[in-house]
């Protein structure tokens, strides 16, 4: 089953057939982590298909959760639409820079501690602090840079290995002094 995080957002179309009330509204309900639907939660609600839906963040993980749409007026359950594997958000953790100031011309060590690693890692860097470009080859929880001249901006992001169901995650920037 496709692997998603808290906070992915998507959208289900269906095929409503049969008469609808006018206050009828269309609401997307996820299962428990076992696929149990005793206590859906309304993830998403509409009048009509496609209806968009935001798995909450506070859902704990799970292997076998579930969607379905239910009407309310008529109240009509549909199967259960998908199955799926709900892991933890990309968390990017913090940035160790040993050392963090440096003369110049000099080098440091960066480390990224306490971050996803389920994720895809890109280190980044910056010389103004807010435009960042990436790091080519720089995807290990470490990296070396090079001789530095001038102050030097640097943070990571953390991508979903399928780029789609896990918001991306940003370090805060770690300043090199030079």
């Amino acid at each position: 089953p496709p692997l998603m995080c808290g906070g992915y957002k998507g959208s289900i179309a269906f095929d409503a057939s049969g008469d609808y009330d006018g206050a009828n509204e269309f609401q997307v309900q996820i299962s428990d982590k076992d696929g149990n639907f005793s206590t859906p939660r309304v993830i998403g609600s509409g009048k009509e298909s496609p209806v968009a839906f935001t798995i909450p963040m506070d859902i704990p993980e799970g292997d076998f959760y579930s969607v379905r749409v239910v009407s309310t007026n008529p109240e009509v359950e549909s199967e259960e639409l998908t199955g799926f594997v709900l892991v933890p958000a990309l968390k990017a953790g913090a940035i160790e820079a040993d050392p963090a100031a440096l003369c110049l011309s000099g080098r440091t060590w960066l480390e990224l501690k306490d971050y996803t690693t389920f994720g895809e890692i890109e280190w980044q860097m910056s010389s103004d602090g807010v435009n960042f470009s990436p790091i080519p080859g720089a995807n290990l929880p470490f990296y070396s840079t090079d001789e530095l001249s001038v102050h030097t901006w640097y943070r990571v992001r953390i991508s979903s290995f399928d780029g789609t169901s896990c918001a991306d995650a940003l370090t805060e920037p770690v300043k090199i002094v030079v």
